[in-house]
């Protein structure tokens, strides 16, 4: 695996890997975890197992919410942004961004940027980051619409779910939205 260091617009370098054309920071264990994935093949049913621990890149999906969520959820330079909001108000969202990067622009760039980032549109155009793997799944883009995991989990993988997830999430005011 490819090692890149990577330089910011102050100078300052991060160590990243390449893995299939995508840059990973050097985090304890992920070269190994990066090279899993590579022979890693699933069932329809394993969709709902990235909630679990050790199945996403950095471990479970909570502990990487949560750790980044936790130290950075005052930092001024960071704004978190749900798929959910995006999809009740995707203008929105668009405004929220251009205030936090203090480029407000005219309704009118925001319609077009929103009709741009549409999931329709996104979904025709497509991006060639896309990783071959989901190319060929087509999992990228599948229907774009909050609450499509009851097309894919059992009742008692919701149920199982829902238990993990009130587990991992008590203790903190970060909240997701499963439906809306």
């Amino acid at each position: 695996m490819p090692v890149i260091k990577v330089i910011d617009t102050e100078g300052n370098g991060l160590t990243c890997f390449d893995f299939e054309g995508r840059r990973y920071p050097n985090f304890p264990g992920i070269q190994r975890r990066l090279e899993m994935t590579q022979s890693f093949v699933g069932r329809s049913d394993d969709i709902w197992v990235i909630a679990y621990p050790k199945s996403v890149e950095y471990g479970s999906w909570s502990n990487m919410v949560l750790d980044w969520w936790e130290n950075t959820k005052d930092d001024p330079n960071v704004l978190f942004v749900k798929y959910e909001d995006m999809s009740k108000d995707l203008l929105l969202i668009i405004r929220q961004l251009a205030v936090f990067l203090d480029l407000e622009r005219s309704e009118e760039l925001y319609g077009e940027i929103a009709k741009q980032c549409s999931f329709q549109t996104m979904k025709k155009v497509k991006t060639p980051m896309e990783p071959n793997v989901w190319k060929e799944q087509n999992l990228m883009y599948r229907k774009g619409k909050v609450g499509n995991w009851k097309e894919w989990f059992t009742v008692a993988q919701n149920e199982a779910f829902d238990t993990w997830y009130q587990q991992q999430m008590k203790d903190s005011e970060l909240t997701a939205e499963f439906e809306i």
